[in-house]
């Protein structure tokens, strides 16, 4: 029990970090995408070149 309120009490002070890192590139990606979808769609391919 002691092992296991150790690692909860680790991940609470510096285990999130990663994690935070993690979800916040993987969003980003996300909006980055869909914004390439949604302008490709929008303007033609003409007009952007």
């Amino acid at each position: 029990m002691t092992k296991l309120k150790l690692f909860w009490q680790r991940m609470r002070d510096v285990g999130w970090v990663p994690l935070k890192y993690l979800f916040s590139s993987c969003l980003a990606f996300a909006i980055d995408y869909v914004l390439h979808l949604y302008l490709d769609a929008a303007i033609p391919l003409a007009a952007s070149m």
